[in-house]
């Protein structure tokens, strides 16, 4: 078991990681979030596999709680179900005095999270990441959203949560493409980070999927441990929490393009592939770094659906991303393994090439 700490201006809070640390759930959640009033916000499948152990160990320590079991698709974050969570808080009586609890992957702690920094204003939340991508990041850092007219993230706050339980035995059973779909924040990870931790990842990145225990931990601890200092120097992203976006501006709009057909992991590992062959399109770096960096990357498969995406259209997207200013589109770019650039610009043309050797690199990788 191990504990990692988080300090920002608006909340501390603790994370607790190891492997069957749910049953003792009271023994880690600070005494300021026990006997309240509780809503669970919770993944179906999640709830479908482990309702026993959920109810008796939550019902023991909140007596006066109600579980809402949602299907977890991009559909799901949504303004609509953030109004049936606010529903159920209202309907329950629950209030700041109240403890909200999201149990599931990304979609779960994004759209629980919106609807608790929100409601009254704002009240607490635990996060119990049961995915690879949401313990290794999304769980971390106080980012809610929903999706808003097609559209991923368009809608949303900061705001942190007031514990983090991080129980690597509910990836058990994850399947196969949900557990592959958190490798490609990892990956993102392992070039923001350094050449040892880059090396590990490729080393064991075959691992992942067989649930090797030390190698999962030790890859959720070092990727917390990165993100967790980068959210205490900039919790609301002005400067230096921008390199967590690595990938993810072209990610969101293949996710927004392709309908959300592809899952967050798949969009992510062809949007850090993208962003190298845009390195290299701007001179940044050149084809030796850009093979070295690549060998991570493309070691991951993804869903063929990225082949039908349009240049154009693809780029039509860019231009609502939360990222763009003043009418340009901005990347995260890297220089080298554990270097990057923010707020670098690139037009169309640079942008529809990066997105073309993609697709090359792709179906020369599947030949």
């Amino acid at each position: 078991m191990n504990k990692i700490n988080i300090h920002t201006s608006q909340n501390s809070y603790s994370i607790t990681i190891g492997s069957s640390i749910f049953q003792k759930f009271k023994d880690f959640i600070p005494q300021n979030l026990l006997s309240k009033k509780a809503l669970i916000v919770v993944d179906r499948n999640v709830h479908k596999y482990h309702k026993s152990i959920l109810e008796s160990v939550l019902t023991e320590v909140y007596p006066q709680n109600e579980f809402l079991v949602l299907t977890a698709t991009e559909n799901t974050k949504s303004l609509e179900t953030t109004k049936r969570i606010y529903k159920s808080l209202k309907q329950k009586n629950l209030g700041r005095d109240s403890v909200l609890i999201s149990i599931g992957g990304g979609v779960i702690g994004d759209v629980a999270g919106f609807a608790a920094s929100t409601f009254m204003r704002g009240i607490q939340i635990i996060h119990i990441p049961t995915t690879l991508l949401a313990d290794a990041d999304s769980a971390i850092g106080g980012k809610t959203g929903v999706n808003f007219s097609d559209v991923k993230n368009i809608i949303g706050t900061f705001y942190q949560p007031s514990h983090v339980l991080i129980d690597t035995d509910f990836l058990s059973t994850l399947p196969k493409k949900e557990l592959k779909s958190g490798i490609g924040e990892i990956v993102k990870y392992a070039l923001l980070s350094d050449k040892d931790f880059f090396e590990f990842v490729l080393k064991n990145i075959d691992s992942i999927p067989n649930l090797d225990k030390k190698i999962i931990g030790e890859i959720i601890n070092r990727c917390i441990l990165f993100k967790a200092a980068v959210v205490e120097n900039d919790e609301r992203e002005k400067d230096l929490r921008k390199i967590l976006n690595l990938g993810h501006t072209f990610a969101h709009a293949f996710e927004s393009a392709l309908k959300f057909k592809i899952t967050h992991g798949e969009a992510v590992i062809a949007g850090i592939i993208s962003s190298i062959f845009l390195s290299e399109r701007l001179g940044i770096i050149d084809e030796k770094k850009r093979v070295h960096l690549l060998q991570l990357p493309t070691k991951v498969d993804i869903s063929e659906k990225i082949l039908s995406i349009n240049p154009s259209e693809v780029i039509a997207f860019m231009y609502l991303d939360k990222k763009a200013q003043a009418g340009e589109i901005r990347f995260v770019l890297p220089s080298d393994i554990g270097k990057t650039l923010i707020n670098v610009i690139a037009g169309k043309e640079e942008i529809a090439h990066a997105v073309l050797s993609l697709k090359g690199a792709l179906k020369k990788s599947w030949d």
